[in-house]
């Protein structure tokens, strides 16, 4: 039986290394082809594209402040567009990394905040520009007469990439208004948009109001530094008066007995946002919303419910409607006061107006569901948000969520787990006796109070008060950086989990994170771009789950740590002696292998191993690969010194191979 005990050795640089923790890089670029811009690089392990947007500091010179790892190394390029394209840059040129596969720009860092100035698409630099203090805006607001449909909206250089813009509320029987906050003495473009499938106005680029380009015919405003307000009537250069901003009042509908669940409202107000805005339950049949409207304006409007979202149909000869045979919907005339309407669904007649409910805090328990994670689902949201709402462990297989509902209603819920409802049966108390759509019964009255159930069954729990400890992770020997943690103390909902950091002294990424007590939990490492470890679930520390494979472990009653060999179940190896660890070149070794693991090299020059007298006793043939094992042979009980080489710089330390 091979006798085998790895020790974890980390390299003493030859000249002395200072670590810095983070250090603030600003990023600036020049003349970028469009709008907005980015920044997208290595720190982020690649995987927040677009990146980073970046702020117009002076014209064509655009900013961001990114906080970065000190001393590392990095590649990145700048974005741009509203559909977002990387710049091109040439392999050849000294600002690159020379791979004409991935044509990336490099940043080296050093202990020090610093910035760096590129023209977009070129390795010229720049002269960076200072940041100014964030600017203050000044408030613009447009005016449309007369656009061809509704709903009616507004499109800039602002920000072209979110289509179709900003909405526009009517002021008046044929305008729109809508006011944006802009940034002063700026030159921008911006267009008019109308319709249900939105449509931009068309302008002739031989106006005076336009840019002149024929590709992109734009509306032009040179904004100065006050507020302004501006009104042209829709596809022409002709200006408007200006209306001023009405007020809002709060308009409350309220509609009895639609056909199912869950229950909206659309309105002219807004007909592309369809189902429209959510109804509540207020009472057994009733449901309401409440929305602000400008005062003095009309409107039209339906209910629409069901989980295919369904509109009321109406007949278009009923008094409560706009006549339209094609688009029959309900009307409304506002006045300058706050007002509330009911109707029985699909009909013009009146209901009785239900006061608004107060709330009450409910909180709910669940014990011992069937995985994780876990939800409470509710007639109080009209069973529109499947799964439900997010509950928290406590730890003991308890889950728990405090929700407003309101007081002296009776609602209907289950409890989720993974993406399945828990199953009831219907003869059992607990439940509505449904037989197709079994639900448990709560009846809330005008008090806070805890429902705790036990999973799939009528019985109850008792109410949990959380206690948590603080565990510490700690992972050796990880392929590449960033480094991370995830489990199911989050619902495994935070990929790719709480990140780690190096703790130079012992060689590991360490993180501390508080969890309820005596919790059972599954765990993982990561690191890369996203590379979960793999374990085999035949081993003792997994779960035994051959599609999860996760960790295992139960938590005590105490703060407690954790410290793993990446893709092992071995535990972390004591560093060697009299060595300080470094974060840049890892050495595991026993009697029959080396590994160099390494966050900053992918490959070394030369691997040489000598005897405590100075003889070398085995030399690599040419370069070695990092994070793979190197066969060696050495003894028990003897000291060595591993030496590797990287350009002209050695990494040595002194090894033992304990019995």
């Amino acid at each position: 039986m091979k006798r085998k005990i790895q020790l974890l050795v980390v390299m003493l640089f030859v000249a002395f290394t200072s670590f810095a923790q983070t250090q603030m890089v600003t990023f600036q670029v020049e003349s970028p082809d469009s709008t907005p811009v980015y920044v997208f690089g290595g720190w982020s392990g690649w995987g927040n594209w677009p990146g980073t947007p970046m702020t117009l500091i002076a014209p064509n010179k655009y900013s961001v402040t990114i906080p970065i790892a000190s001393n590392t190394t990095h590649e990145y390029l700048f974005v741009n567009g509203a559909t977002p394209v990387k710049e091109i840059l040439n392999p050849s040129w000294s600002c690159t990394n020379g791979n004409a596969t991935y044509t990336n720009r490099v940043l080296a860092l050093g202990a020090a905040d610093t910035a760096v100035c590129y023209t977009f698409a070129t390795c010229n630099t720049c002269t960076v520009t200072p940041p100014p203090p964030p600017p203050s805006t000044v408030n613009v607001t447009f005016q449309v007469e007369s656009p061809d449909s509704t709903p009616v909206s507004l499109i800039g250089s602002w920000n072209w990439n979110n289509w179709p813009g900003a909405s526009m509320t009517a002021v008046t029987a044929t305008k729109y208004s809508v006011t944006m906050p802009l940034l002063p003495n700026s030159p921008y473009e911006f267009l008019f948009v109308n319709g249900a499938t939105p449509t931009k106005e068309v302008l002739n680029p031989a106006w005076s109001c336009t840019n002149g380009n024929a590709q992109y015919t734009n509306r032009t405003l040179n904004l100065g530094a006050n507020d302004t307000t501006i009104c042209f009537t829709w596809a022409t250069c002709t200006s408007c008066p200006v209306a001023p901003p009405p007020s809002n009042i709060n308009v409350t509908f309220q509609v009895e007995s639609p056909d199912s669940t869950p229950v909206s409202l659309i309105g002219s107000w807004n007909w592309s946002s369809f189902p429209g805005a959510s109804m509540s339950l207020i009472s057994g049949t009733k449901y309401s919303v409440t929305l602000p409207l400008l005062a003095n304006s009309t409107h039209e409007f339906l209910f629409v419910n069901g989980a295919t979202p369904t509109k009321e149909v109406l007949n278009p000869a009923w008094a409560c409607t706009n006549g339209n045979a094609q688009y029959t919907n309900r009307t409304l005339s506002l006045g300058n006061a706050d007002t509330t309407i009911c109707f029985t669904w699909a009909t013009c007649n009146s209901c009785t107006i239900t006061p608004p409910p107060s709330n009450v805090n409910i909180t709910f328990q669940v014990e011992n569901p069937d995985s994780t994670p876990v939800y409470v689902f509710g007639s109080w949201s009209n069973w529109g948000n499947f799964p439900g709402d997010l509950m928290t462990s406590l730890g003991s297989g308890k889950y728990e969520i405090t929700l407003p509902l309101a007081a002296n209603n009776n609602y209907e819920y289950l409890y989720v787990n993974g993406s399945a409802k828990e199953v009831l049966n219907p003869a059992w108390t607990c439940t509505n006796g449904n037989g197709q759509y079994t639900n448990r019964t709560l009846a809330v009255g005008s008090t806070d109070f805890t429902k705790c159930n036990k999973w799939a069954l009528c019985d109850s729990c008792g109410a949990v008060t959380p206690s948590n400890i603080n565990v510490k992770f700690a992972v050796q020997a990880t392929d590449s950086t960033p480094v991370y943690v995830f489990g199911s103390w989050s619902n495994w909902s935070n990929f790719p989990g709480t990140p780690m950091t190096y703790n130079s002294a012992k060689g590991t990424y360490e993180a501390t994170i508080p969890m309820a007590a005596s919790a059972a939990i599954e765990y993982l490492y990561v690191n890369g771009v996203g590379t979960k470890e793999v374990l085999d679930p035949s081993w003792t520390c997994t779960n035994g789950n051959s599609q999860y494979t996760n960790r295992i472990a139960t938590l005590g009653i105490t703060d407690t740590a954790f410290c793993n060999r990446w893709q092992s179940c071995a535990t972390c190896f004591p560093l060697a002696i009299g060595n300080a660890a470094s974060d840049v070149v890892t050495i595991l070794v026993d009697n029959q292998s080396v590994k160099v693991s390494s966050s900053s090299f992918k490959q070394l020059d030369q691997l040489e191993i000598f005897d405590i007298v100075g003889k070398r006793i085995f030399t690599s043939n040419g370069k070695i690969n990092t994070n793979e094992n190197i066969p060696v042979s050495l003894q028990n009980n003897t000291m060595y010194i591993v030496r590797v080489k990287n350009a002209n710089t050695y990494y040595k330390v002194k090894a033992i191979i304990n019995n």
